[in-house]
């Protein structure tokens, strides 16, 4: 395909996609949290700073960022353009990575199909750190595998993405920790040299400054509000549930409880094609057998385990420990449609899930504009 003829589709995919999400956009109304994360934006430029520091169970980094755009105006529809910008940055990062596993044709079809994902769309209309977090989760993917071929040339890099990553939320420890274990096996088990690497011994300063953080803000709260944490071991099928449900809002972002309030059981069907297509992509890959392939899968897999035991082991779990392995989802979907091998399966399937996709964000259009919509997409 020529490059002029990739860039004008790829233009237009960003076109569609940026179209999209400014629609009726000042008419969203408030979605889970947004006004809270403007409060305590705020307050992060406010001479209060260090009282919202203590008070916040995240790192600062989007709050700080958001505090100084809150100096340029609080009005929801201007911060929300940030998200949106953001978002079509993540769709160039998703397109530029996935051009690592797929042929061109295959890297736009997979960047399209992104482009148009609920979940995705949705949280790119929603000031909050999750979009920040999907947007960058590809380059980590992807600089992680560079850095495992030549650590010196791509040191920096992964430094830079993964302590933003860090930074923005404490989520990230879980794909962090599952990059570092497997420079740990890559490395056969050599503490030493695991140790002496440059990039190993600063990303766990800012990984062990967030777990401060987080442990402090947690004493704090605990302290203030008399709270225990209260852990019962769940059954395995609750257990196989949490791993399922991801997946799901991946898939649709629509609650399954929505789903049958609203009589939208077609919704079921695209989850299901959604998933098995993933799944199958995963299949397709590991066929192939390259380092490339199953050094995504081992991260992938590895970066959801720590989410499940605590799922496990305690009270607390949600699809948003994982909502910034969407794009990984996205390429093992594609993969599962290209593995097809036939054309026309292959563009019933496009088909299917873009019209399935399409019709999920006019519903959540019907809604945006009214109050409380957030709650039947879990946001």
């Amino acid at each position: 395909m020529e490059n002029k003829k990739i860039m004008i589709i790829l233009l237009a995919i960003i076109v569609l996609a940026t179209a999209l999400r400014a629609y009726n956009l000042d008419k969203k109304e408030l979605g889970t949290d947004e006004s809270w994360t403007v409060y305590h934006s705020k307050g992060f430029v406010s001479e209060d700073f260090h009282k919202y520091l203590l008070g916040e169970n995240q790192p600062p980094l989007f709050h700080i960022l958001g505090g100084f755009l809150t100096l340029i105006s609080d009005n929801y529809t201007f911060l929300r353009s940030i998200t949106i910008i953001i978002s079509i940055l993540g769709i160039i990062i998703f397109y530029k990575v996935s051009k690592e596993y797929f042929n061109v044709k295959w890297s736009l079809i997979a960047t399209f199909l992104y482009s148009i994902n609920p979940m995705y769309f949705i949280y790119s209309q929603h000031f909050r750190f999750y979009i920040v977090m999907m947007a960058l989760a590809p380059l980590s993917f992807h600089y992680f595998y560079q850095f495992l071929q030549n650590e010196d040339k791509y040191r920096k890099k992964i430094l830079i993405v993964n302590s933003i990553l860090l930074l923005t939320h404490y989520y990230a420890l879980f794909l962090i920790g599952s990059q570092i274990l497997i420079y740990l096996w890559k490395s056969k088990y050599n503490l030493k040299k695991v140790l002496r690497s440059k990039y190993i011994q600063r990303i766990s300063i800012i990984m062990t400054i967030v777990i401060i953080q987080i442990i402090s803000t947690i004493y704090f709260k605990f302290l203030k509000e008399s709270r225990e944490l209260e852990g019962t071991w769940g059954p395995l099928v609750d257990t196989l549930g949490k791993v399922v449900y991801p997946l799901y809002k991946y898939a649709t972002m629509l609650d399954i409880s929505s789903t049958l309030i609203l009589d939208v059981y077609s919704n079921f069907i695209i989850a299901s094609i959604a998933i098995l297509l993933a799944l199958g992509g995963v299949i397709y890959f590991k066929k192939e057998n390259n380092k490339k392939n199953n050094y995504l899968i081992a991260t992938s897999i590895m970066t959801i385990i720590p989410p499940l035991i605590i799922g496990t082991i305690t009270s607390f779990y949600s699809f948003r420990y994982v909502t910034f392995l969407l794009p990984i989802f996205i390429i093992y979907m594609t993969k599962g449609i290209e593995g097809t091998q036939n054309k026309k399966i292959q563009y019933i399937l496009m088909i299917i899930m873009t019209i399935g996709w399409i019709y999920i964000i006019g519903i959540y259009w019907e809604m945006f504009t009214s109050p409380k919509w957030a709650i039947h997409f879990g946001v």
